[in-house]
C-alpha cells in the first residue's frame, strides 16, 4: 500500500509528453481517446511491469482519487439514510439537564438491549435546554429549540419526556405531553400516587385568562386546582441517577398516543422502577 501511495507522489520517468494540441483539438472524442491510449502504450514500451504499474497509477491518479472520493461520499449517504430510517426502539426528549455534555444515554441503551428492542432499530435521545416559560417569555429567548421540540412532538416523534419541573410545566402548557390517566389508565396511575406531579387543565376555557397571564413556571403552577396527573417523579431511581441530569427533581411524562408506542413507553417506566 505504501508503495502505491508513493506512486501518486512521484511522477514516473517517461519520454517527452508534448503533443500537437492543434491536431488533437480537431479529433472527435473517440479519436482522442484512441490517441491517448496509443500514446500511453508507446510511453510504456520498454518499461518493466513495476514501472508500467507506477506510470498507470500516476497517469490516472485523479481518476482513482475522484472515484474513491465518490465511493466514500455515496457510502456515507447510504449509511446515513439507513441509520435514520430504521424503526425507533425508544424515542426520548431530555429537557433541561444540568450539563448537557454530561448526560449519559447508557441506561437507555441498556433498556433497549434488555428488552430485545435493538435488532434493526435506532434509539433517539435528543437533549433540549432552556425549555421553560421563564426563558421563552424573556427578551433573551431563542425560540429555535422550543419550536423544534413542539414540531417533533406534534408529529408524534417522542415516546417520553425526561424533564425537570420547568420543562414539564412548559410541555404541559404547550400541549406536548398527555395526562397520565389518558395514557396509562386510572388503575396504573394509582400505583404511582405518591410520585405524581399534578397540573391544572391548561386547556380549560375557565382558566384561559390566568394561563395567558403566566410568564414564569411559578405563576403557571398557581393556576387552578392542580388535580391532573401529568408526570411521575423518577428522581431517586438508579436509572435516572446514572443519566447524570443534575440534582433537580426529574419526571417522566408521556408524549405518545398510539397504542404500540404507549406499550413501549410503559415498558421503559416499568424498567426504571425494576418492575419488569
Amino acid at each position: 500500500m505504501r508503495q502505491m501511495l508513493d506512486e501518486f507522489k512521484e511522477k514516473p520517468k517517461e519520454q517527452d509528453e508534448s503533443e500537437d494540441r492543434l491536431e488533437t483539438s480537431l479529433l472527435s472524442g473517440k479519436q482522442k481517446r484512441a490517441r491517448k491510449k496509443q500514446q500511453l502504450l508507446e510511453k510504456m514500451e520498454g518499461m518493466t511491469k513495476k514501472e508500467k504499474a507506477g506510470y498507470i497509477i500516476y497517469y490516472y491518479k485523479w481518476w482513482f482519487i475522484g472515484t474513491a472520493a465518490a465511493i466514500v461520499f455515496v457510502a456515507g449517504i447510504i449509511i446515513s439514510i439507513y441509520k435514520n430510517t430504521r424503526p425507533v426502539s425508544i424515542s426520548c426528549a431530555i429537557l433541561n439537564p444540568a450539563q448537557a455534555m454530561n448526560v449519559q444515554d447508557a441506561p437507555l441503551k441498556e433498556f433497549v438491549d434488555a428488552k430485545g428492542l435493538n435488532k434493526g432499530t435506532r434509539m433517539v435521545a435528543d437533549i433540549y435546554y432552556h425549555i421553560n416559560i421563564n426563558y421563552e417569555m424573556s427578551s433573551q429567548s431563542e425560540s429555535n429549540r422550543a419550536s423544534i421540540l413542539s414540531l417533533q412532538s406534534a408529529n408524534d416523534y417522542y415516546d417520553v419526556f425526561i424533564t425537570d419541573r420547568d420543562g414539564l410545566e412548559f410541555a404541559a402548557f404547550q400541549g406536548l405531553i398527555y395526562p397520565l390517566e389518558r395514557v396509562l389508565g386510572a388503575e396504573a396511575v394509582e400505583k404511582y400516587k405518591d410520585r405524581l406531579y399534578n397540573i391544572s387543565d391548561y386547556s380549560d376555557p375557565a382558566l384561559a385568562a390566568d394561563v395567558a397571564k403566566a410568564t414564569t413556571t411559578d405563576e403557571l403552577a398557581a393556576v387552578g386546582n392542580r388535580d391532573l396527573p401529568i408526570g411521575i417523579d423518577v428522581s431517586d431511581t438508579e436509572f435516572i441517577k446514572r443519566m447524570d441530569l443534575g440534582d433537580k427533581k426529574i419526571y417522566l411524562c408521556f408524549s405518545c398516543k398510539k397504542e404500540k408506542r404507549i406499550e413501549r413507553a410503559t415498558m421503559l417506566l416499568n424498567y426504571i422502577f425494576g418492575e419488569e
